[in-house]
């Protein structure tokens, strides 16, 4: 059993999402441990997106907004740091995020 810790900066990824959601310097680490089913690792990467980019204040309907693009963005880059097929792919399913297009070769 190995367990794995991503820690990411919520600030700099929610710094266009506006200065309410996450204050300078916050944090959020998602650890999960690699035989873990994926339906609990991505519940667990959700949870903890929410606690890094909830606002202390009450959630007006414009900040609920920006909360959820802080939460999309900072889960979608834990989710990639993985590296792990199965868990982007529920990711994927889940968000109905396209999945990336490889660029080969470009003219220039």
């Amino acid at each position: 059993m190995k367990i794995v810790r991503i820690a990411l900066i919520a600030a700099l990824i929610t710094a266009a999402a506006g200065p309410a959601i996450a204050a300078p310097g916050t944090r959020a680490v998602f650890s999960y441990h690699t035989d873990q089913p994926i339906e609990q690792i991505y519940n667990s990467f959700q949870s903890t997106a929410h606690r890094a980019c909830r606002s202390d204040s009450r959630i007006l309907s414009i900040r609920y907004k920006e909360q959820r693009m802080c939460e999309q963005k900072l889960l979608d880059q834990a989710i990639r740091q993985t590296a792990m097929p199965q868990l982007t792919a529920l990711h994927r399913s889940l968000t109905g995020a396209p999945e990336p297009v490889q660029q080969f070769a470009s003219k220039e």
